[in-house]
């Protein structure tokens, strides 16, 4: 047991009795970053005398007012050293050790104080903010540091001045291991000033950085120069210009954006807002095949408030052009041409001169594009075609007419028919009143049998329905109508 004279303790007669003093606390050790090994970053070293031969281990106690102590860790016997890592940076504390066994404690050793030095945290200033009425959030970018602990550990204390202008459920911090972002969110309608203090601590050191927010008086924005428009489907319309101004801020500033109320009509993704300073425009383009009215609302906004004008645009869906008189298929001898061939052009929302008529050829040998001509302006045009001289056989015209945004095709069918080639007769005769003509036979070659009552007046007829024998050598054409009054006969060959 222990004696009451303490710090002696006494032991029975089979334990020698321990000096008066069993330790005595030597020393305190105040570990900072980057010194010797022997000492441990962030925490507190003890080292006493070990006095005594027959202690079981030591108890070690602390306190942070020098009154109240508290076991702190126990050590084995023969062990003159502690580290405490639990200590906060900044505060002092007060240890004391005795030592025990079986039989109980030694009196305490003196008490000796330490701390681990702390410094206060780091706080960027912060610039002063002035801002427009009517303005929702300004972001603030703000960096800070501590020494001893983490940015995610520190502790943020927001005070306002002014809680009418710049309530507290108006300011939000968010914090990362980088820095911090200060969202400032003043009162709708008010104006003045509040002085914002930042305060940050680590539990022990604070720092704090103060800005005023001054709210400024503010006007909306103009807008001046858009109003209603008429156009068709699937065309572009504008840039329409107009101007914007503030009477507090730079044109340069203001921020000006356009969203269609009428998706199915105008997509908002086609409408573009260009210029800068006063003068702006805007350009749109409708949906092809929609109509009705669509309403575009373009707004201007100086950061504060922001002013509203609407555009209305009412939509006509457009036809596809017209082309009437003109037949669809012409016959030519080789060699010619047609010329004058008269057609009309039209449409219900576009005047006839600003219709525009394009052409294309199937086989440009036989009728190239230089030998296709319109001529004429507005509803009456005029179609020439020139085939090549040289060839012969079939090509399709096509004329397109086109709006600017729809196009109508109208096709013409021209055959070039090869030249005929006299052929010799190689023998004549009427057998029962009906003409009978031999010519040798020409292979690949088409016989055409013409006749005429007049060799003054020049004019041959094609003899219709002609019966065809085909001999070995020579081919016989014979004309069906029985012979009633003089008649020269002619055949042709063509290609």
């Amino acid at each position: 047991m222990m004696s009451s004279n303490a710090p002696q303790l006494s032991f029975s007669s089979q334990v020698s009795s321990l000096p008066t003093w069993i330790c005595r606390l030597l020393s305190v050790c105040v570990l900072c970053f980057g010194l010797a090994p022997s000492c441990l970053a962030g925490g507190l070293t003890l080292s006493w005398s070990d006095n005594s031969e027959n202690e079981s281990g030591f108890a070690i106690e602390r306190s942070t007012d020098g009154a109240s102590f508290e076991l702190l860790s126990e050590v084995e016997a023969d062990v003159a050293s502690f580290s405490d890592e639990t200590v906060v940076p900044g505060v002092d504390y007060q240890y004391r050790v005795r030592a025990f066994n079986e039989f109980g404690y030694s009196g305490y050793t003196n008490v000796s104080s330490g701390a681990v030095p702390n410094s206060a945290p780091s706080l960027s200033e912060i610039e002063d903010v002035s801002l427009f009425a009517g303005a929702k959030t300004v972001e603030i970018e703000i960096h800070f540091s501590d020494s001893e602990s983490p940015n995610e550990s520190l502790q943020f204390e927001l005070l306002s001045s002014n809680q009418d202008l710049l309530p507290l459920s108006g300011v939000d911090l968010q914090v990362t291991s980088e820095g911090g972002r200060l969202s400032v969110a003043p009162s709708a309608g008010l104006i003045g000033s509040s002085q914002v203090t930042l305060l940050v601590s680590d539990g022990v050191e604070l720092a704090q950085s103060q800005f005023t927010l001054e709210v400024l008086p503010n006007t909306a924005p103009k807008i001046v120069g858009l109003g209603s428009y008429d156009t068709i489907d699937g065309l572009d319309l504008g840039p329409i210009s107009f101007t914007v101004s503030d009477e507090e801020s730079n044109p340069e500033d203001l921020v000006v954006t356009a969203i269609s109320q009428n998706e199915e009509i105008i997509a908002s993704e086609d409408i573009f807002v260009s210029g800068s300073g006063a003068n702006r425009a805007i350009s749109l383009r409708t949906h092809e095949g929609s109509e009705g009215q669509a309403v575009v609302r373009v707004e201007v906004t100086d950061g504060g408030y922001t002013a509203l004008k609407t555009m209305v645009v009412d939509v006509v869906r457009n036809v596809s052009p017209s082309v009437t008189e003109i037949a669809e298929a012409y016959v030519l001898d080789a060699g010619a041409s047609l010329s004058g061939i008269p057609f009309t052009v039209s449409d219900a929302e576009t005047p006839s001169g600003e219709l525009t008529v394009a052409v294309r050829s199937s086989q440009v040998l036989l009728l190239p594009l230089s030998g296709i001509e319109v001529e004429g302006h507005g509803q009456e045009r005029v179609l020439r075609i020139t085939p090549n001289p040289l060839e012969f056989g079939q090509a399709v015209v096509t004329l397109v007419i086109s709006d600017g945004i729809k196009t109508t095709e109208h096709e013409i069918l021209i055959q070039v028919d090869p030249p005929e080639v006299f052929v010799e007769l190689v023998s004549f005769d009427v057998v029962d009143g009906y003409a009978a003509v031999e010519v040798a036979n020409r292979p690949g070659a088409q016989l055409l049998l013409k006749k005429t009552h007049s060799l003054r007046s020049g004019e041959w007829e094609d003899v219709s329905g002609a019966e065809v024998v085909v001999g070995e050598s020579t081919t016989m054409l014979i004309d069906p109508d029985p012979i009633a009054e003089p008649v020269c006969y002619r055949v042709f060959a063509s290609h």
